[in-house]
């Protein structure tokens, strides 16, 4: 098959392009990933959420030394999307209506309709219903559950039944993606509904080394391999620290940069791997009396809030995990805190030209006084749920100890060294600065990006329905121009 589109990556933005555009029996696809593809016999650590995010076996192994993160990448047919944690959040329009021309949230809104099933909200202007994804909501069916709920409604916390309503801000049960504990990914819904189609090729094991040009235009692709596959146009989903790689490997990206590693510059756009953005956080650790039945793994209740009254939207979620499988804490019960409105910027840089190496990864969480000033509020306000928790109920926190959570100066101390990334990254193609805004590579023909990485600003979420929303217009971006 002479494929009219490549697309690298195929996880929530190439998995959602090669299966729409596909959808056109004209149209020729060949799919390329990294890593294995395991259909149809795929691994139950992959088809059930049973650790959170990251499945050992199908990782990219990144990491961040300066902060002493993993970073769990999904390599395998459906990305990451195929071993996170399935949360279903989309974020606030205000997130939409900052990025630009053609992506404000009305622009927006009709693709994440597209995208979804949901089973709670689907009737509803702002919902789908009859989408690939399908989104429910689990009820409280635990002691913990009803205490943390009732712990935010003492603090002042509004209930908030969809925490995907537009503009709300308050406490409810966690939006996921997951149907019969099946984690609803690109490998399982997308694709599996497009496997039979003679028109789409998906080749696992491709890793792509760097794009091919034609002067100006794109014109394919060379695998590490040493293959050359060539196709008029190319859409990279490679996600937010693998697709700025590519680029920078094809000579797309700071030319002093590029120089260093011996890679003539063919396009010198500086911020090309910059602007990295993600969501930092920090988990408490409880003795929890009565927890969850050893048989469950569910993630508890959520509550979005402000850290300032006078902010448009939240800028932080506190999530309860009342059985601590998810977080690797068997029988222990977790509170999990994220701040979702980040300033602090970090980069994603290549050691070498060599296509097996792992990049430099510098997140650089809470650099930025207005990040930090968050997330302490926060971490603060996570004592004071956890104080009003336990007054119907045994409980004793851990880590940090009881004495460190009480007093304000050792808490700050604490959790400033004891904090990770949300496994959000984005923001390192940004629209405007390596894309435009239809997300064709800027100086150059026949390419498209389709993952978080074109993101201007990270939104109040986790990155997995976004990015599938992207996928979905980089689809349609691409029919335009068939």
């Amino acid at each position: 098959m002479k494929p009219d589109v490549i697309v690298v990556g195929s996880g929530s933005g190439g998995g959602v392009v090669a299966a729409r555009l596909t959808e056109d029996p004209k149209v020729n696809v060949l799919l390329l990933e990294a890593g294995p593809d395991t259909w149809p016999d795929v691994p139950d650590a992959v088809m059930h959420v049973r650790g959170g995010s990251g499945v050992e076996e199908y990782d990219w192994h990144y990491g961040d030394p300066s902060i002493g993160a993993v970073l769990p990448r999904g390599r395998l047919v459906g990305g990451s999307s195929a071993v996170n944690s399935s949360y279903a959040l989309r974020g606030q329009p205000v997130d939409y209506d900052g990025w630009g021309r053609g992506w404000s949230w009305n622009e927006c809104l009709p693709y994440f309709n597209r995208l979804e099933d949901d089973a709670d909200f689907g009737a509803s202007p702002y919902h789908g219903r009859g989408g690939p994804i399908h989104i429910e909501r689990s009820r409280p069916d635990s002691a913990v559950e009803e205490s943390f709920i009732g712990a935010c409604l003492e603090l002042g916390h509004q209930p908030l039944p969809d925490l995907n309503q537009p503009g709300g801000v308050g406490v409810g049960p966690l939006p996921r993606n997951v149907r019969d504990g099946v984690r609803q990914s690109t490998l399982v819904t997308y694709l599996a509904a497009a496997r039979a189609r003679p028109n789409l090729e998906i080749r696992g094991g491709a890793l792509v080394d760097r794009l091919l040009f034609d002067g100006d235009r794109v014109a394919g692709v060379r695998l590490a391999s040493g293959e050359e596959i060539r196709a008029p146009r190319t859409v990279l989903a490679a996600g937010a620290y693998n697709s700025p790689q590519i680029l920078l490997r094809s000579g797309v990206g700071d030319a002093a940069q590029l120089g260093k590693i011996g890679i003539e510059a063919r396009l010198d756009l500086a911020e090309v791997g910059r602007h990295l953005t993600d969501h930092p956080l920090t988990v408490f650790v409880a003795q929890v009396e009565g927890g969850m039945p050893a048989d469950k793994v569910r993630v508890g209740p959520t509550v979005k809030l402000r850290s300032r009254p006078d902010l448009p939207a939240d800028d932080m979620k506190i999530t309860l995990f009342p059985d601590g499988e998810l977080l690797n804490l068997p029988g222990l019960t977790g509170i999990h805190i994220e701040i979702d409105e980040t300033y602090s910027e970090g980069v994603v840089e290549l050691r070498s030209k060599n296509p097996e190496d792992a990049p430099h990864i510098e997140s650089r969480l809470l650099t930025d006084p207005r990040d930090q000033a968050r997330y302490l509020f926060g971490v603060s306000h996570m004592v004071e749920i956890f104080d009003a928790l336990r007054d119907g109920m045994h409980a004793e926190m851990l880590l940090p100890d009881e004495e460190t959570a009480h007093d304000r100066d050792a808490l700050h101390e604490y959790v400033m060294t004891h904090f990770s990334t949300g496994y959000h990254p984005s923001g390192t193609c940004r629209i405007g600065h390596v894309v435009d805004e239809s997300c064709r590579l800027i100086g150059a023909r026949g390419l498209w990006l389709a993952d978080a990485s074109i993101m201007p600003s990270v939104p109040r979420a986790n990155t997995n329905l976004p990015t599938l929303m992207i996928g979905e217009r980089v689809a349609d971006f691409v029919k335009s121009e068939l």
